[in-house]
């Protein structure tokens, strides 16, 4: 995704993620449904799980406010999906 395709929408925050898998796999769900997504990590660089430790969670993901009510209800199917499978 470009940087310049943010440039006229406010990016809305819409799944927190307790690891970078986690992440990336609800991207790559909310991406394969249309929606261009983006992840933040939170994590800094040299301490590794310091900053988890500290907020709780890993990263968050983030798509454009106009993409917003689709991508939660997205995510919400996702994460029932996932709490609904085998480990």
């Amino acid at each position: 995704m470009e940087d310049s395709s943010y440039r006229d929408s406010e990016l809305i925050e819409v799944f927190v993620a307790q690891n970078e898998l986690e992440a990336t796999m609800v991207k790559d769900m909310l991406e394969s449904e249309g929606i261009d997504a983006l992840i933040r990590s939170d994590q800094i660089v040299w301490y590794d799980g310091i900053a988890k430790a500290g907020r709780g969670y890993w990263g968050k993901v983030f798509v454009r406010d106009e993409d917003e009510p689709r991508a939660k209800e997205l995510v919400a199917d996702f994460i029932e999906k996932d709490e609904g499978s085998p480990h």
